[in-house]
């Protein structure tokens, strides 16, 4: 084991399980940080992650959707997130319901 890990310690990515459901009430809580413009979950494992502007932008436009006016009313669905591997995969914009 090197040196940076044994003092420091290593970050495992989350289990991604699979078949995870997005919770109402979890979906509809405000943004805690001030720069997040929209919260995605994650059906891989279960995570919600807060992302930026820019990091909307970029997923609609690699996935060809627009985004709200009002993100608020809407989530990203992602099949893998940055927890549990090392990017964003299967985006979809939703509404929340």
């Amino acid at each position: 084991m090197d040196l940076k890990k044994q003092l420091l310690g290593e970050i495992e990515k989350n289990q991604a399980t699979g078949n995870h459901e997005p919770d109402d009430i979890s979906l509809r809580k405000s943004l805690k940080d001030p720069d997040a413009f929209i919260r995605t979950f994650c059906t891989g494992c279960g995570e919600y992650i807060e992302i930026t502007k820019r990091g909307a932008e970029i997923e609609a436009q690699n996935h060809q959707f627009d985004l709200p006016t009002n993100p608020s009313q809407y989530y990203l669905e992602v099949t893998r997130c940055l927890a549990c591997d090392s990017d964003f995969a299967g985006t979809v914009l939703k509404r929340i319901e």
